[in-house]
């Protein structure tokens, strides 16, 4: 089974709110954006999150090639600039802005012509074989993430 058919059975239709869900280790943070932005079609994407991989950057890059995300904005933890140097970046040039503080929310907002998506989750955006869990908020019930986003300290450092 794929991971988008194994999205399909576990996350269902993306308009009854709120949906919990868990991973039980059979899919990352990011096989679910990919899911959702196969359903809502092109849409501006926030992600906030501890730590990230280059899988994560990947998958993002490949969305964004295929028409799937039209602006993406990052925001990660600082301990994000331990990381090598070049796979920070590779961030950059993938997501319209990265911003480094103290985040150590692990959630995404989706938005579309038609949707808006909002997750919040216990799994950061790396491969994740973990049992992980999440709620996933529709429509007006979603705006709730994107005010969290609004209010993030966005005086943190862009890398």
């Amino acid at each position: 089974m794929t991971k988008h058919e194994l999205l399909t059975d576990v996350i269902g239709d993306i308009s009854q709110s709120p949906k919990v869900f868990f991973t039980e280790g059979r899919w990352s943070s990011y096989h679910l954006l990919s899911y959702l932005l196969s359903k809502t079609g092109e849409a501006d994407v926030y992600i906030s999150t501890f730590s990230y991989s280059e899988e994560f950057i990947r998958t993002v890059m490949k969305l964004k090639s295929e028409g799937l995300i039209r602006l993406s904005f990052l925001y990660a933890n600082v301990a994000v600039k331990r990381y090598k140097s070049d796979i920070n970046r590779f961030v950059t040039n993938v997501f319209y802005g990265v911003f480094v503080g103290n985040f150590h929310e692990k959630m995404f907002y989706i938005k579309s012509k038609t949707h808006r998506i909002g997750v919040i989750q216990t799994a950061n955006a790396t491969p994740n074989p973990a049992y992980e869990s999440g709620i996933i908020f529709f429509g007006d019930d979603a705006d709730c993430i994107m005010n969290q986003f609004t209010s993030l300290d966005l005086n943190s450092k862009m890398i």
